[in-house]
This record gives structure tokens, C-alpha cells and sequence, in this order.
């Protein structure tokens, strides 16, 4: 979220010293290549006071890691004004994003330019007009999410998910006996977050798949696009969620239309206070995880 930005997200200097003194670091303990972390990316997080607060090996759910240890900022009252409403916007966005990631490579799956022989590319749009025609249609297909959820449209709700392979962060869940709370419970009227807005939505877009979901290879066959959208959720009784979907791109014939793959929420304060909450849901329903959160110990697990 832009507003958001400037409290915490800082470009590292020398990239190189600091990629260095982390391999080494990894390397001396037998986690680096070949050893038990098996060559797999690290991450460390320090907060604006300079104290780290969690650190693993393998990529972390980024959405919780905000929602549990780095807040947005807001205004004098803590609030978090909406700064986007322009699809059209949000779209040239996802474009840029996209081609920087393939100008500095900070995806090795990411594909350095339009395969004009990828008859699946094709399918989408291949090229920035393309991409930004992608980025739009995923962001459309997202308000149609937040229209079944919030108008508690059952049929249109089971379209979106129809194919669509279990989240194994929603797995792990319920083998730990957690409870599962399908959509159709989700969507009644007792229960659905009837004028709930979503605001400041925005697209990431991942042509080629690039086994984004959690590196779970279930969820990228290295072939169909995927793509994420985020959004502020502002339910009518007040405050604020940061709200994360993963999307896949199936095929029908000569065009094809988004599938969700993934979604998840989280209480996001401007005030500064922890999540004790979260929801993650598939294509099953959705399990909340609701507890006294240890934010050094849940980020270190990836939970």
C-alpha cells in the first residue's frame, strides 16, 4: 500500500556486502548450498528500531509477517486513508513491477520476455499491452470475489475455486484439528462481511508460473500464469485487514478466465498493535486461527 511504504520498506546498500555476509553466515553453520537448508533462499527481519524480529530459511507468508510485526502507517488517528481507486492504475502498476522483475532477474523462473511460440501466453496477452489487459482482468476478477463474499453468492463463489488444489497452509490447519468452515456456512447472512469494502487493490503478475505459492510445486505446473492481488479490507463495524489472493489462469477454449488458488486475511493496524487473528482459505472454506501471537516465534516457524 503506498501510503504505507515509507514506514518500513528501505533499499538495502550493497546488496552484494550484505548477500555475501549472509551466505557466509549460512555457510559456516552447513545451511548454505549442500547443506541441511538445501541451497534454499534465508530472509531476516529488523524493525525501525533496529532489533531483529524473526528470521528461517524458505520464504516467509508475507502477509502475516505485516500483520504480526510491521504495521502500516496511517494518519494522526491511526487510520489508514484508501490511496487507490483507479483499476487503470492499479494495472500500469503490475506492468512495471513485472518488468522490473525480469530486468533484474529477482525471479529465476520469471521469463526475461513474452514467449511468442507460448500458446498459453498467447492466451493472456503476451507483451505490455498484454500484460496490462492481464493485470486488469485479475483485478476484475478479484472484485467479482469481494462481490460473492460480500453479497453471500454461493454459485459465484464455488466458480472461483472450481479446479483449484488445497492450500497446504489450510492443510496444516486442520491436520493439527483445526476447524474448517466451508463457504456455505461463510456466505450466510449471520456470517458473511455483508458491506465490507475493499479498497487500494493491486495485482502482481507471475506469467510462466514460478511456484509461488509457498514453493508448494502443486500449485505451478511451470507452464499456466499466476498472479496475486492484495487489498485493504474495511469491514462496516470498523478497522482494518490486509487481504492476499493467489490466482491461476485456466484455459477454456480460445480465452479462459482466473481461478483462486489461495486467500487470506489478516488484521493490519495503523495503530501499531499485533494480529491475534488470522483466516486462510481454499477452495474448501476457511479456518481462522485466532491466539495470543509470539512475533519472533510465529515468523521464525513461517506460520
Amino acid at each position: 500500500t503506498p501510503e504505507a511504504c515509507p514506514a518500513y520498506l528501505w533499499t538495502a546498500a550493497a546488496p552484494g556486502d550484505w548477500l555475501d555476509y549472509y551466505s557466509g553466515l549460512l555457510q559456516r553453520r552447513g545451511l548454505g548450498a549442500g547443506g541441511a537448508g538445501g541451497g534454499a533462499c534465508a530472509w531476516i527481519g529488523i524493525n525501525m528500531k533496529g532489533r531483529t524480529f524473526g528470521s528461517a530459511l524458505t520464504s516467509p507468508r508475507w502477509d502475516e509477517m505485516l500483520g504480526t510485526a510491521l504495521s502500516p502507517a496511517g494518519d494522526a488517528f491511526g487510520e489508514i486513508a484508501p490511496a487507490q481507486a483507479d483499476v487503470a492504475a492499479a494495472a500500469d502498476e503490475a506492468v512495471t513491477a513485472a518488468a522490473t522483475m525480469r530486468a533484474t532477474g529477482m525471479m529465476g523462473a520469471f521469463p526475461r520476455g513474452p514467449d511468442p511460440d507460448s500458446k498459453v501466453e498467447a492466451s493472456v496477452g503476451g507483451g505490455g499491452g498484454g500484460a496490462r489487459a492481464r493485470a486488469a482482468s485479475v483485478l476484475a476478477a478479484q472484485g467479482r470475489f469481494y462481490q460473492a463474499l460480500t453479497g453471500g453468492d454461493l454459485k459465484a463463489m464455488q466458480d472461483m475455486w472450481e479446479g483449484s488444489p488445497f492450500d497446504p497452509s489450510v492443510s496444516q490447519v486442520i491436520a493439527a484439528s483445526g476447524q474448517l468452515d466451508p463457504w456455505a456456512s461463510q456466505l450466510k447472512e449471520s456470517s458473511r462481511p455483508a458491506g465490507m469494502r475493499a479498497t487500494d487493490c493491486d495485482a502482481l503478475l507471475f506469467p510462466g508460473g514460478g511456484g509461488l505459492f509457498q514453493g508448494d510445486a502443486s500449485f505451478s505446473d511451470g507452464l499456466l500464469p499466476e498472479a496475486w492481488t492484495t487489498a485493504v479490507e474495511r469491514p462496516a463495524a470498523g478497522g482494518t485487514l490486509l487481504a492476499t489472493q493467489g490466482w491461476r489462469w485456466q484455459p477454456a477454449g480460445s480465452a479462459g478466465e482466473w481461478r483462486l488458488v489461495l486467500h487470506r486475511t489478516i488484521p493490519w493496524d495503523a495503530g501499531g498493535g499485533t494480529a491475534v487473528a488470522t483466516l486462510r482459505c481454499d477452495c474448501r472454506g476457511c479456518v481462522a486461527l485466532a491466539r495470543q501471537i509470539n512475533t519472533r516465534e510465529v515468523t521464525q516457524r513461517g506460520s
